[in-house]
């Protein structure tokens, strides 16, 4: 049997959301996932994620989901994307009364979803990954660290904690001291291996918000390429029984010291070896122009990663 005033029977948040989804270039480890649904509250300032699901439903899931785990918002702003405007969003709306608005076409700064969430997300995601050495398949779960450390933090625009003001609590944020972002760290494994050690190696990626206390921890298992969902979980500190999978390890630029930061790489540059005495007129091989774009795009792609500076010293090598 339906309620008759579905509205009444559900929580609300009492404040505008506004939506969208970005887009990466690589499958989440997780889900297999390459984008994924932002909602952003126009008065708290709070931002939430969640996974587009495959077929022509994700952004109604994504919708649901939102609603059951933060409450029913009184004005959904969003694009005018067929799915976030289907009849099943609509019915929703309707049943729920939900003001529905929209951006204009070809006008999607209108949708404050995008200045006031995913303008700020994508480059603190580059960002995260770039320091902590993370692979580019955790960018979901980058996102997720990231948008759980704002909503907790004081939003001087809005000038309120953004979690605070959403859910009306004050936040324990006792499980945002405990790791960072990709570090190391070691597991209790269940499974009696005697004499083995009973701890397995992994990377710390997130919080396990709906599974077990508030100290339960997304860790990336380093054997099994799987996350895990654990609450004994320690710092890796030199277990010689523990070894680590060289594949993500060594392309990782891990910097204690700041001394050391002229020497980390995030990766080698070739050398062009060419006769020094060749004039500007003379046209160069089909290989030594190959060497010579080569090395151009290894050195763009520096320059976007780690903003060093860097020019060309010859016109030979303008592309």
């Amino acid at each position: 049997m339906k309620p008759r005033f579905p509205l009444l029977n559900s929580k609300r948040c009492y404040e505008m959301v506004s939506s969208d989804r970005f887009y990466a270039n690589v499958k989440d480890i997780e889900n297999g996932m390459v984008c994924c649904h932002v909602f952003y509250g126009c008065t708290t300032g709070c931002i939430n994620l969640f996974g587009h699901k495959k077929g022509g439903d994700g952004y109604y899931n994504a919708y649901q989901d939102f609603c059951r785990n933060h409450g029913i918002p009184t004005i959904l702003a969003r694009d005018n994307a067929q799915e976030q405007k289907s009849q099943k969003v609509t019915d929703f709306n309707q049943d729920h009364l939900v003001a529905d608005r929209f951006s204009k076409v070809n006008n999607q700064q209108q949708n404050p979803v995008e200045s006031g969430a995913v303008k700020w997300l994508k480059p603190t995601i580059c960002k995260m990954l770039d320091i902590t050495g993370a692979p580019k398949w955790a960018w979901y779960l980058c996102a997720l660290y990231v948008a759980a450390i704002h909503n907790v933090t004081w939003n001087e625009e809005k000038q309120c904690i953004p979690l605070t003001a959403q859910e009306g609590i004050t936040v324990d944020i006792s499980k945002f001291f405990q790791f960072k972002f990709w570090d190391k760290v070691l597991y209790l494994d269940n499974q009696d291996n005697y004499p083995s050690s009973n701890e397995r190696p992994g990377y710390f990626v997130g919080f396990a918000d709906n599974c077990g206390d508030a100290l339960t921890f997304k860790i990336y298992d380093d054997q099994t390429h799987c996350i895990v969902k654990v609450s004994v979980v320690r710092h890796y500190n030199d277990n010689n029984q523990v070894q680590f999978d060289p594949q993500l390890t060594d392309h990782k630029m891990l910097c204690t010291n700041p001394a050391d930061y002229q020497e980390a790489k995030i990766e080698e540059l070739s050398e062009i070896v060419f006769d020094s005495s060749l004039r500007e007129d003379i046209t160069c091989s089909a290989d030594l122009h190959r060497q010579y774009r080569s090395v151009l795009g290894q050195i763009n792609w520096l320059q976007s990663r780690t903003q060093y500076q860097s020019c060309y010293a010859f016109s030979r090598c303008a592309s």
